[in-house]
């Protein structure tokens, strides 16, 4: 039984994904010519429980049709009452006119088909899309084009896959690694604290936009290009709302070359989630609570304290 369980699951799992995904698209569809709004939630609890129960009793898997659900809106269907109805008309169909229904000529069905697929069209709205940005344009095509070529899931897949790899190229594309030293120099907050200036043995960099593995090989590659000399390197983490895993990897990889090169690195204006990240990871244990400062001015004054008690080890002047 378990074995049988484990070689059907995977198939039963796309087949209740895919057919939750063309639910919801049907639903969003009929929601732009309702002017309506669909429950999410509803939907695939309706259909996963109608689902269930056709499977005990012997039928397959069903999921919404865009097809029949344009077809069903644009002859006045507008509650659930169009879609018992269908259901019923289907039944009885099957029932009751099957041997009449065999009768009717393919290219009778066919022209049918065309007609709705004519009033089904929004070529206005197509045309608009077309304005969009290059990428949106591509996902756009491809989408159109494995409709027509394939069928729906696999262009929804397809298109899915397409989009989230470019979003996240646009992520990665977003987030910058600045050093900020001389933006701050200019600051009168800092000039107070620092009158003589900014050492040049203490490295500022902010990080802007979310720091995950799209960013992280940039993130070292900035570290690596303004390291010498340093003594103090702080990171400013004001505009870094999300970190993930990679992005954590290469914060604690900085970290490893600054205890070995005996490089003091302080953190400031970390938000909640990076936070919580190093948290979990037992990063800011690792590196002390201490060295996270609640601003860039008491990291400055950390640093600069930090710089002159290794100048005094050392006996190098400043």
């Amino acid at each position: 039984c378990l074995s049988t369980i484990a070689e059907l699951f995977p198939a039963a799992l796309t087949i209740a994904v895919l057919a939750g995904m063309e639910s919801l698209l049907t639903a969003t569809a009929a929601d732009g010519m309702l002017d309506d709004k669909h429950h999410s939630n509803m939907e695939l609890v309706a259909q996963g429980t109608a689902n269930i129960f056709s499977g005990l009793l012997g039928g397959i898997p069903a999921a919404g049709s865009m097809a029949r659900t344009t077809a069903n809106i644009r002859n006045g269907g507008r509650t659930p009452v169009a879609g018992i109805v269908h259901s019923l008309t289907v039944l009885a169909m099957m029932l009751l006119f099957m041997p009449l229904a065999k009768m009717i000529p393919m290219t009778t069905l066919a022209a049918i088909l065309m007609v709705e697929v004519c009033k089904m069209h929004e070529w206005r709205i197509f045309k608009s899309l077309l304005k969009a940005p290059k990428t949106d344009i591509a996902i756009l095509l491809a989408t159109f084009v494995l409709t027509i070529i394939l069928n729906l899931i696999v262009a929804i897949e397809f298109g899915l896959l397409m989009a989230a790899f470019l979003f996240m190229k646009r992520m990665a594309d977003m987030t910058r690694i600045e050093s900020i030293k001389d933006e701050l120099k200019c600051s009168s907050d800092i000039a107070l604290s620092n009158p003589d200036g900014i050492p040049k043995a203490i490295q500022i960099f902010q990080i802007y936009g979310p720091f995950f593995f799209g960013a992280a090989e940039k993130f070292m590659d900035t570290i690596q290009e303004n390291l010498d000399p340093t003594k103090v390197m702080i990171i400013r983490m004001r505009h870094v709302p999300f970190m993930d895993a990679t992005g954590y990897h290469a914060l604690f990889k900085t970290y490893s070359y600054c205890r070995k090169h005996r490089i003091l690195l302080l953190f400031t204006q970390v938000q909640p989630q990076p936070l919580e990240l190093m948290e979990r990871y037992g990063f800011i244990e690792l590196i002390s609570k201490d060295n996270f400062c609640d601003d860039i001015e008491q990291a400055l004054v950390r640093a600069n304290a930090y710089v002159e008690l290794q100048s005094l080890k050392n006996d190098i002047p400043l």
